[in-house]
């Protein structure tokens, strides 16, 4: 499973590329339940995947709505994929442990390269002063 952020200013879109690994059973139903540690954070849409073929991936999508009147320092998620497993004359339910995950602040943030620090730092003084 990989995990990829999407921000906007009033959602985080999570959008999970979910890989049957088994060489002998599909998956179907795949869903993604999150467990937030705070109340600022809620879902609103989840997009699940149907099925998901031996050996395929295929994406799941979560929107999950902020409040703007609180800001995100840092918000640990715990995340769990529950599945049916389809064999030949069998179906059961499954669950997957995945790893935890942050929404931080520092998410927020745009790298920047910088040739001259130095100069930029000298710069920013000059303007200060």
């Amino acid at each position: 499973m990989v995990l990829q952020k999407n921000y906007f200013e009033e959602f985080v879109i999570l959008e999970f590329s979910i890989t049957n690994n088994c060489d002998e059973h599909e998956i179907n139903e795949v869903f993604v339940h999150l467990t937030f540690q705070t109340d600022n954070l809620k879902i609103v849409e989840q997009s699940p995947i149907l099925s998901i073929s031996c050996q395929k991936t295929e994406k799941c999508k979560i929107i999950v709505a902020k409040n703007p009147q609180t800001p995100i320092v840092s918000t640990p998620i715990q995340c769990m994929m529950k599945f049916n497993v389809i064999e030949k004359n069998h179906t059961y339910e499954d669950e997957y442990q995945v790893e935890d995950f942050d929404i931080s602040v520092s998410d927020y943030l745009i790298p920047n390269q910088v040739k001259n620090f130095s100069e930029l730092w000298d710069k920013l003084n000059n303007e200060i002063s």
